[in-house]
Order: structure tokens, then C-alpha cells, then sequence
């Protein structure tokens, strides 16, 4: 998973990049609310508050579901990965978890998008 993660591991959600963003950016602004996805960790259901925009992971720690829409307190790099600048319209896809542990198996069919 570090540096790089795995292409494999599953998505179950997605949202699009509002605007460009560099490396020490805390803010990562979507284009709609990401509402529907988790505001804390869950250790059973799709919990879990982790993002990947290309090879970066990034853990946020709360959203903004009202304009200007995006995800707060966002540590960047996560679990080791490189951190990076992310261009406007790039998609934000949200890591399904269960049990703590990132799963595997791709885009997951209740994927929003």
C-alpha cells in the first residue's frame, strides 16, 4: 500500500475535485456535498475516513456539506503514501473499509457513481 497503493483496493464512493489543490492544502473542495459518507470511524459498516486522489491517501476528519462543499482536517499522505498536488476535476474516491482494513475487489457496486 506505501508508497504507492494497490489498484485494487475498494472504493465505495466518489466525488470530483472542485479546484486545484497543492501538497499542504488541509481543505480538499468538492464539487458537490459529500454528504453520505462517514463522519467517524466505524468498525463494522462502511466506515471509515479515508480518501485517494490518484496515489496520495488522505484521512479527513470532518466535511462541509453546505457550500463551499469538501472534506476538513484532511492530513495528507496518509499510511505513508506520497503527498501530492491534485488538479481540478480529478476524482475523489472514498476507501471502503470494514473491520479497520481497507478491502479489496476494485469499484464496489453501491458506489454512489
Amino acid at each position: 500500500m506505501t508508497p504507492i497503493p494497490d489498484k485494487r483496493l475498494a472504493k465505495d464512493g466518489e466525488r470530483i475535485l472542485a479546484a486545484d489543490i497543492g501538497p499542504n492544502d488541509d481543505f480538499i473542495p468538492t464539487t458537490e456535498s459529500p454528504s453520505g459518507l462517514p463522519l467517524e470511524s466505524s468498525y463494522i459498516s462502511s466506515g471509515g475516513m479515508d480518501l485517494q486522489i490518484g496515489d496520495e491517501l488522505i484521512t479527513y476528519s470532518g466535511y462541509s456539506s453546505t457550500k463551499p462543499y469538501g472534506f476538513t482536517g484532511c492530513k495528507r499522505g496518509a499510511h505513508g503514501t506520497y503527498v501530492a498536488s491534485h488538479k481540478n476535476r480529478d476524482t475523489i474516491y472514498h476507501m471502503a473499509e470494514r473491520y479497520n482494513w481497507y478491502m479489496v475487489g476494485g469499484k464496489h457496486p453501491w458506489s454512489r457513481k
